[in-house]
């Protein structure tokens, strides 16, 4: 027979936290190979299982473990007693089985204190059966099978392809280690197991992006979403109850940085409180002096502000930063005494701190002082002008 594990999309009644996904996570019990419903495990019994995938193929944090092996036979259920689900059921067939044995089987993995809706079903070829079976966690539920042959039971009743398998669940709440105990006594026939294990949703909301621009974020360094405007957003996979989140920024927007809030966690509810907040970067505006001379000062000025004054030759930092993508503009707001200095690299647009603008500062040209003698050759000539003036004028 085959051995089921399932994980349920929980529905009218259940124990599964409101807003949370369920899937059906199927192991089947029987001989291996065998065929299955969708992405159920098929299983002899004979080792344990871990990290059971649901029908979506998500992959649990659920295991089963058995305190024996039992002996597995052939038996197919009547298609009268497959109850209906999203996915077909009918290769639930075939069984593991003890005549007067008891088994225990262990539900591990599961989040302590949470309610979980349980599935035992029963198959017997060719005879009826009766099996008494107990579901033990926190609380302890406790009921027989009886069918005639061929027939399924899930449960307490036998089933019917007319009632969705939602109908037949147990609720057990999962012991202070995780686990669910499934006990059945004398005597066996189990076509399978199930439990309704809830997934929730992780998401949150963006603010503070600017027009024109994305952010990628990421949930346990995958399942990336892209987010293009200020609004909330949720992932597209969902994660286990009593799994960890980790939400985190994949790619930056460009000329942003966005820091997250509230992103890592136990999920034990559908998470709502991620908050992303992005901010526009600013960069410095700065450079070098060069050929300021001593005891001189230099004044300077971005974007016709701003102003900073230097008194020694080396680096220097407006104290202002500039928006990404804005421009800057440095020029001399007032020159050194006696000396003149000139800028390069002033302007441009700031994608980045800006470290390259250099400031030249140079001495003023001096007039020369004339040397004695060609002071005494002005003086000569201013002489003879002065001759040469008066000659004209007593000639008239």
């Amino acid at each position: 027979m085959k051995r089921f594990l399932s994980v349920l999309t929980f529905l009218g009644g259940l124990a599964v936290a409101a807003g949370a996904q369920a899937n059906l996570v199927g192991v089947d019990f029987g001989s291996t190979p065998n065929p299955t419903p969708q992405n159920w495990t098929a299983s002899d019994g004979s080792s344990s299982l871990t990290n059971l995938q649901d029908d979506t193929g998500r992959t649990t944090s659920v295991g089963l473990s058995f305190s024996s092996r039992p002996s597995f036979f052939n038996a197919i259920a009547l298609s009268s007693s497959v109850p209906s689900y999203t996915y077909d059921l009918s290769n639930i067939s075939n069984n593991i089985y003890s005549f007067g044995g008891s088994l225990t089987m262990t539900l591990s993995g599961l989040t302590p204190g949470q309610s979980y809706p349980v599935y035992v079903f029963g198959l017997r070829g060719g005879s009826s059966y009766t099996q008494n079976i107990s579901l033990i966690g926190s609380n302890t539920v406790t009921y027989t099978q009886a069918a005639s042959a061929n027939e399924l039971t899930i449960n307490d009743q036998v089933g019917t392809n007319s009632s969705n398998l939602s109908a037949y669940a147990k609720t057990v709440t999962a012991d202070s280690s995780g686990n669910i105990q499934v006990v059945i006594s004398g005597g066996y026939y189990l076509a399978g197991l199930a439990i309704d294990v809830p997934a929730y949703t992780v998401g949150g909301s963006v603010t503070g992006l600017a027009s024109g621009q994305s952010v990628v974020l990421l949930n346990n360094a995958g399942n990336s979403t892209t987010v293009n405007s200020n609004t909330s957003f949720t992932f597209s996979t969902a994660i286990n109850s009593g799994s960890s989140y980790a939400v985190t920024v994949g790619t930056q927007p460009t000329g942003q940085t966005c820091t997250v809030t509230n992103g890592s966690g136990t999920a034990s509810a559908n998470v709502t409180t991620v908050a992303v907040s992005c901010t526009t970067n600013t960069y410095t505006v700065g450079g070098t002096v060069t050929g300021l001379a001593a005891g001189q000062t230099l004044t300077l000025l971005n974007n016709a502000g701003n102003s900073t004054t230097l008194n020694a030759n080396g680096s220097f930092t407006f104290t202002n930063a500039v928006n990404h993508g804005s421009a800057y503009a440095v020029t001399v707001g007032t020159q050194p005494t006696g000396q003149t200095c000139t800028v390069t690299n002033g302007t441009g647009t700031a994608s980045a701190n800006v470290s390259n603008v250099t400031v030249t500062c140079n001495d003023n040209p001096v007039q020369p002082i004339p040397t004695l003698g060609e002071w005494a050759m002005i003086f000569m000539a201013s002489l003879m002008a002065m001759f040469g003036i008066r000659r004209m004028r007593s000639s008239k």
